[in-house]
């Protein structure tokens, strides 16, 4: 129908216009105490954190946990160590910390799924977690040198915005290995 369609006369008018700045709001409140601004995007944030969370319970039950810690913990450590550089947080920086969460999320879910099928061998769950780690060493390395890459690439060429999440990519990319192949082995 797209292509036997002819041309419409159609009129808008538009009631109410607004401009929204391209902008996110501050996740931190800086004063005498540094304290947590409660705005739309941490809830956001918060809200998108707990329907991951109930995703992640529902398909490894007890094991969920181990995936929800390692990327609560590489997340904030990340975004932790961003805070103490004193880099722009924009909305750069948002896209590179949800892609941090989310590269900590396949890491961890790899791993998971290894462990799985080595317990499903038969083997003790110590014996399945060493190989886990072995079969999933190579893969956080890949996700881990790409970040660092992508990040050094969007932080000399990607103009002002984009160097924010440059800085973000490379941070998360040595928490991605320390986190991925240490913690999980303890878990």
């Amino acid at each position: 129908n797209l292509l036997n369609a002819s041309e419409t006369n159609v009129g808008c008018v538009a009631i109410h216009t607004e401009i929204i700045a391209p902008n996110v709001e501050s996740l931190l409140v800086y004063g005498t105490r540094v304290n947590i601004a409660i705005s739309a995007t941490l809830i956001s944030l918060i809200i998108g954190f707990i329907i991951i969370s109930l995703i992640l319970t529902l398909f490894y039950r007890l094991s969920a946990l181990a995936i929800i810690s390692t990327m609560s913990v590489h997340t904030f450590l990340t975004f932790t160590i961003f805070t103490l550089f004193k880099a722009t947080f924009n909305i750069a920086a948002m896209v590179g910390l949800i892609v941090v969460a989310l590269s900590a999320l396949a890491s961890s879910i790899a791993h998971n799924s290894y462990l799985h099928e080595e317990g499903y061998k038969g083997r003790s769950l110590k014996k399945a977690n060493f190989e886990a780690s072995k079969k999933t060493t190579m893969l956080t390395v890949d996700i881990s040198v790409i970040f660092a890459v992508l990040g050094v690439i969007l932080y000399f060429l990607g103009g002002t915005s984009a160097s924010s999440a440059g800085a973000i990519l490379v941070i998360s990319a040595v928490f991605n290995i320390l986190i991925n192949t240490f913690l999980l082995k303890g878990l």
